[in-house]
């Protein structure tokens, strides 16, 4: 089936706003066989928007649209798809109930403006919001094809998607083979390094296919299998995953929606562990990673941001002469940091921070980039040396991410 995006809003094409959108369909359509043709990005402008839906409509079985669905002006979405596809606006009772209900729950006023998005074209089926008040559409063109219109901003997207659309998708799909992707979630070691040691198996071809995409942080390796049942899908896939472990080892650290946090709440939860952290150049960041978590207050005890020496002596007891002596970024000060708030807070593990995420900062013997990451646990207190690259948000990014993997190695 031919399917295709388009991405509604002046400020995605100016840059003012990151399309985050667009990849997420992409990567949710992919996983159930639907592959995308074609991604569009068009400015709010009414006849540029009509004509780009007409044309997709003449090649395409699938057709989402994003965006420009809520009750202001600039938001000519449902009127382009109307007049693209030759039909009236019509009130949706239904969507008008929810939007209603949607201020109820809210103890909001409910203007007349909001009830603009309750007019929907002819035949549109309205899927529920469960976030904000602007519906989702899911519109009939011929036999077999369909046009879906979704909110923008990612979280209303996502719950319209993952609760009305992707049960309907898959439905729809023309194939009857059964597609499943599965995605090995790596940190730790860089993209040229994975690839020196999987080589050979991203060339597979057929019906199995692998793609290696990397982050900052973390590079993922997607598995896609085809086959004629779940059975056979899930063995090959199994085959191949389990080549990945053996090849690459402790650097796996979990699949799909797994993150490095996630599986460190899992491994902390199962062996009845506590964790504190004591932070100085990420700012909190590696405290918001691990209460990001549901759960995370059952063994997440407490998280210091100690940022200027002052603090470091008065909260974490790091002695002056210490500081002093070595700076505070030094193996000693990320030692100290971690043992102490450790004895202070009675946790099991204690992880600390100090470094240099720059711009500024730095000397000819301490780099930006150079982070010392310390562990203290009951066998007493290690302490790692790091120098990491790129931009300030990119470098804490990473810092914290190491320290979360020295720690899952740990609890392992």
């Amino acid at each position: 089936m031919k399917t295709e995006i388009i991405a509604i809003g002046t400020e995605i094409l100016s840059g003012d706003l990151i399309n985050t959108n667009t990849p997420y369909l992409n990567k949710k359509l992919s996983n159930i066989g639907l592959e995308v043709s074609l991604n569009t990005e068009v400015p709010d402008k009414p006849g540029k928007l009509k004509n780009t839906i007409k044309a997709s409509i003449e090649r395409s079985d699938i057709i989402i649209t994003v965006g420009g669905l809520g009750p202001t002006e600039d938001d000519i979405t449902v009127k382009a798809i109307a007049g693209a596809l030759g039909r009236r606006l019509i009130f949706n009772k239904t969507a008008g109930k929810w939007i209603k209900e949607h201020f109820k729950k809210r103890k909001l006023k409910c203007h007349k403006i909001n009830f603009k998005q309750a007019y929907v074209p002819e035949g549109t089926i309205c899927l529920p919001n469960k976030i904000g008040t602007a519906p989702g559409l899911l519109i009939k063109i011929a036999k077999g094809r369909f046009l879906i219109a979704l909110p923008g901003p990612p979280g209303e997207l996502k719950s319209i998607f993952e609760n009305s659309v992707l049960s309907f998708l898959e439905t729809k799909r023309k194939t009857k083979k059964v597609i499943i992707s599965r995605i090995i979630k790596t940190t730790g070691s860089p993209e040229s390094q994975i690839a020196a040691k999987i080589k050979g198996l991203m060339r597979l071809g057929g019906d199995i296919t692998m793609g290696s995409y990397p982050h900052p942080h973390e590079v993922d390796l997607k598995i896609t299998v085809t086959a004629s049942s779940k059975k056979e899908a899930d063995k090959k896939i199994n085959k191949i995953h389990n080549i990945l472990k053996k090849r690459l080892g402790l650097i796996c650290f979990g699949i799909n929606e797994d993150t490095i946090e996630s599986v460190i709440g899992k491994l902390l939860t199962s062996r009845r562990k506590t964790l504190s952290v004591a932070e100085s150049c990420t700012g909190g960041l590696l405290s918001n990673r691990i209460t990001d978590i549901p759960g995370s207050s059952n063994y997440f005890i407490s998280g210091v941001v100690a940022y200027s020496n002052a603090e470091k002596v008065r909260i974490l007891k790091i002695k002056k002469e210490t500081l002093k002596k070595y700076g505070a970024v030094s193996c000693q000060v990320a030692k100290s940091m971690a043992k102490n708030l450790r004895k202070m807070c009675g946790a099991d593990y204690s992880l600390s921070i100090t470094g240099i995420a720059g711009p500024g900062g730095a000397t000819n013997k301490k780099p930006v980039g150079l982070v010392y990451i310390g562990l203290a646990d009951k066998k007493g207190c290690r302490v790692k040396k790091f120098l990491f690259l790129g931009s300030r948000p990119v470098i804490k990014l990473q810092i914290t991410e190491a320290a979360l993997d020295i720690l899952r190695k740990s609890l392992i």
